[in-house]
């Protein structure tokens, strides 16, 4: 992939996020893309303040829940993240009645909610405790409609489960390219790179499978973005594209593992001396001294910093040489 092709794209992706968060319709993916946000520590005040203002003035309504699917679901997500921002007490009471009425919309033959499989992972993401939540989400176990595995990683985290999906979904990738839809690929690449410690010992083929797809995908991801579309698609394309961008270059499991011990030497040693000398300059008087400082002190002071400044320059050789440098040629370009 092209570096001028990732950094326009990344550019789109920015330009589409401030669009997007005004968008006052389509509040279920609004929400969801809020959710991702935080995960990334990117969430505002105001974004917050925003979900609070609905989850404040939303009335809960009477009667049958099929027709305002997206209304109930958009609560629960917002409740959601709200919680993971320990700012959900004030809504408890109201979740607790939108729960035991969603009951209703409950498929127990299907295993879903209103009968969307989509709405249905949203809710059990919105809520942990799902009475369903074991049994629902054995139907999304195996990687066959890739659509819906995005939501499954989210839901199991870091379970046993989480692995053997992201292994059978690599697999597919170098077994079967052939056998993955365009539409499938970014919800795989977005598995793919967010996960990528479940399989560190593939990274690089994971690295070059995730930039082909987002080459391959460039013009459709592009459209989405210049359009405004706030849908499924788009957000996932803009946190698959925040996340990849930012570390494009080389990826932290890439790096030998000489070059991690050195850095890490370089790093403590530099903290060390920087105590250490410190201490020493302070006894001799050097930081806070009555009387004029002798001209040997002042040698021994500057043969310290000599010191920390060869000790600060190897960590920053090793940093540009060791992981820059030698490991170019393992760089998109």
């Amino acid at each position: 992939m092209e570096e001028t092709l990732l950094s326009k794209l990344k550019e789109q992706s920015s330009r589409w996020l401030d669009t997007v968060t005004l968008d006052s319709k389509q509040l279920v993916w609004k929400f969801f893309l809020y959710y991702l946000l935080r995960e990334e520590k990117q969430l505002k005040r105001n974004q917050i303040g925003e979900i609070q203002d609905f989850l404040s003035y939303y009335e809960i309504p009477e009667g049958d829940f099929q027709n305002l699917d997206e209304e109930i679901i958009t609560f629960l997500l917002g409740y959601r993240i709200l919680q993971l921002c320990r700012k959900a007490t004030p809504y408890g009471d109201k979740v607790k009645k939108i729960k035991k009425r969603l009951e209703k919309e409950w498929d127990s033959q299907h295993k879903k909610y209103f009968n969307n499989d989509v709405l249905t992972l949203i809710i059990l993401l919105s809520d942990p405790k799902n009475l369903h939540r074991n049994e629902a989400i054995l139907k999304y176990n195996q990687p066959k409609e890739l659509i819906f595995t995005p939501f499954a990683f989210l839901i199991l985290e870091d379970s046993q489960n989480s692995r053997s999906i992201y292994n059978t979904c690599l697999k597919r990738t170098i077994e079967e390219p052939e056998n993955i839809r365009e539409s499938e690929k970014i919800y795989i690449a977005w598995i793919l790179w967010k996960y990528r410690q479940l399989s560190k010992q593939n990274i690089k083929e994971i690295r070059k499978t995730v930039s082909s797809y987002i080459d391959n995908l460039n013009n459709e991801i592009s459209e989405e973005f210049k359009e405004g579309n706030l849908n499924m698609n788009a957000v996932f394309a803009y946190n698959l594209l925040y996340n990849f961008e930012r570390k494009t270059r080389i990826a932290f499991e890439e790096v030998p593992i000489i070059f991690k011990i050195l850095s890490w030497v370089f790093g403590v040693e530099l903290i060390i001396g920087s105590v250490v000398s410190g201490f020493w300059l302070r006894s001799q008087g050097f930081l806070i001294h009555k009387q004029l400082v002798s001209l040997s002190t002042l040698i021994n002071a500057l043969i310290i910093m000599v010191l920390m400044f060869v000790i600060y320059l190897g960590t920053f050789l090793i940093y540009k040489i060791g992981i820059q440098a030698v490991c170019a040629n393992e760089q998109i370009k």
